[in-house]
């Protein structure tokens, strides 16, 4: 996991330490970031979920937070679980964006999707955005819920970073 705010910048096994959770991540070399960027005037708070859940870890207005994609060989896939700041005393129970994905090997294949869960507008009225590498298919929420299906596929995505930028302005 990696924080990206006024320099500081935080390693996946220091992160990993703080939460007590060891993961093996030996099956991801080549993989891009997934990747949360911060464009909105409240604090988020970011958990990552695949056997283990890791976090939260808040990214503040401007910030990027970020970890190298994996599959987990558990669950296979990996949700990124969004939220704002005020959000968190319904934690996970409560409304929240899971930005998932699914790093397939040895094909180097992405699939990702971003659903809304138990409110269909826990981002109301804020522009999201997800979009991997070159040639890949964008999902672009112009009010925060879905407007589309979500899901995508990207033949040799793993290698780029796949990014949900969240309050953007697109004008």
């Amino acid at each position: 996991m990696v924080l990206f705010s006024l320099g500081l910048v935080v390693t996946a096994a220091a992160a990993t330490a703080a939460h007590g959770t060891s993961v093996d991540k030996s099956n991801n070399k080549g993989f891009g970031y997934a990747q949360v960027v911060n464009e909105c005037d409240f604090q988020l708070t970011v958990y990552s979920v695949g056997q283990f859940q890791r976090g939260p870890f808040y990214v503040e207005t401007g910030s990027t937070w970020a970890e190298q994609m994996w599959r987990d060989p558990v669950a296979g896939g990996i949700a990124i679980k969004v939220l704002p700041k005020n959000n968190e005393s319904d934690a996970l129970g409560g409304a929240h964006t899971v930005f998932a994905y699914n790093a397939n090997q040895p094909e180097g294949n992405l699939n990702y999707d971003l659903t809304n869960v138990f409110k269909p507008d826990v981002f109301a009225g804020h522009a999201m955005e997800m979009r991997a590498g070159p040639g890949c298919p964008v999902v672009y929420w112009p009010e925060g819920h879905a407007t589309q299906s979500a899901g995508r596929a990207c033949q040799g995505g793993v290698t780029s970073n796949l990014t949900l930028t969240i309050c953007k302005d697109f004008d």
